[in-house]
């Protein structure tokens, strides 16, 4: 068995030469393209997910933090087929683990090593939703006032990065009734950006457009998330305050 395990199937980053020869095809001249280190790295390797393996690991990842999420808010007298059919609702996929149908936390997740791992897996593929999802509304609704469909796109593409939460549909505009959640936010953000930097002269002469905004999209996603779960705000305030024993000791 190979190394790389048995679903590898190696796809070959983009570099300044295939580059070249993109933009002279299209173009007609060669340039150098000042911003193709976004696509290049390991990083844009992962958050494009171009190996079956990290798909697969991110799809998981999604399916267990959603369950971790649902799980954790249902109560003992639901009914299993109940639960069942509201996993199916929050996650697009299987791979159920034990901890999530006992109606129990992980114990992973208390680890915030472990929880900050499993949010940039969730987040890479919650990235790929949006932009796949954002495109094909782009494509789906015609356009009425403007050059391109503005609002339809953005919208949809706002709901597929939002994981399920207005679903079952008896929730009605529940979730969105105190503001915006995080991942409404960031889907929302994400997705405006995204289709209005493709269909605008912000991706003119840019190879690879819509990979690297991938790129971006899921770097946001990863380091809002964190900052959002991991309450890195209060952390780094905590760290930056003195404590009560230098403060008593800064005024004696």
């Amino acid at each position: 068995m190979s190394a790389n395990g048995i679903f590898y199937r190696p796809r070959p980053v983009p570099t300044e030469q295939n580059i070249t020869l993109v933009d002279a095809a299209h173009g007609g001249q060669s340039k150098e393209d000042p911003t193709a280190w976004i696509t290049q790295g390991y990083v844009a390797w992962f958050l494009l997910m171009n190996a079956a393996e990290i798909k697969y690991l991110c799809m998981l990842a999604y399916t267990f933090f959603h369950g971790c999420k649902l799980f954790g808010s249902l109560k003992e007298e639901h009914s299993i087929p109940y639960k069942f059919v509201r996993m199916i609702f929050q996650c697009t996929g299987g791979g159920l683990l034990v901890p999530i149908f006992i109606n129990a936390i992980p114990t992973v997740k208390s680890t915030p090593f472990l929880k900050a791992a499993m949010i940039v897996l969730y987040e890479a593929q919650r990235a790929s939703v949006v932009v796949k999802l954002t495109s094909a509304a782009a494509k789906a609704i015609p356009a009425t006032e403007f050059a391109f469909p503005l609002f339809g796109p953005i919208f949809c593409g706002a709901i597929a990065g939002c994981g399920g939460g207005f679903l079952p549909f008896t929730k009605g505009l529940g979730p969105i009734e105190n503001g915006l959640a995080p991942n409404m936010f960031s889907a929302l953000v994400a997705a405006t950006g995204y289709h209005l930097f493709m269909n605008t002269s912000l991706s003119d002469d840019i190879p690879y457009a819509a990979k690297k905004a991938q790129v971006v999209i899921g770097c946001y996603f990863i380091v809002y998330s964190l900052v959002k779960e991991l309450d890195l705000v209060k952390v780094f305030k905590g760290s930056s305050e003195p404590s009560s024993e230098e403060s008593k000791s800064k005024k004696e």
